[in-house]
């Protein structure tokens, strides 16, 4: 992981697509502009600027999680089946009959085990853990995990 350089930049970390610490180094940044505004005699500003840290940091991911989610914002489906069954093809067809589009597949071959992990990028309007449940029930499947496709 490289850091970023700057002030409040040794916090903001950069591995491949993912930049961690961004809002840390905000936040940095923010409470010494609160400080120096309180240096400066500007009490009501610094008091205001507090507050909207807090609507924000608190208040915006409650209401975030209460708006619907995007048919457009792909969802992680992780799919563990035994490997020579032909499973993908089912699952693939499964996701179809769903109207479900599939942005992007990646596979690994398990060590140890005779068994595939394949991590698929869905996206559609209905509820991605309906279709999990229905590809539970392929035969010879062993795992289905929903998640964030771009945490893997």
């Amino acid at each position: 992981m490289a850091p970023e350089v700057g002030w409040g930049g040794g916090l903001i970390f950069v591995r491949g697509d993912a930049v961690r610490g961004l809002t840390t180094a905000a936040i940095v940044w923010m409470s010494c502009a609160v400080g120096m505004a309180c240096g400066a005699g500007l009490w009501l500003l610094a008091l205001t600027v507090t507050v909207g840290h807090f609507v924000v940091v608190f208040a915006f991911p409650a209401l975030a999680l209460r708006l619907p989610t995007s048919p457009f914002a792909p969802t992680g489906l992780r799919v563990v089946y035994e490997d020579g069954r032909g499973i993908l093809r089912d699952v693939l067809a499964e996701c179809s009959r769903r109207k479900f589009r599939i942005g992007g597949v990646s596979t690994q071959q398990l060590t140890g085990a005779p068994a595939v992990a394949v991590m698929l990028e869905v996206q559609g309007r209905r509820s991605v853990g309906e279709l999990a449940i229905a590809l539970d029930d392929l035969d010879d499947m062993l795992e289905v995990t929903v998640g964030d496709p771009a945490s893997d």
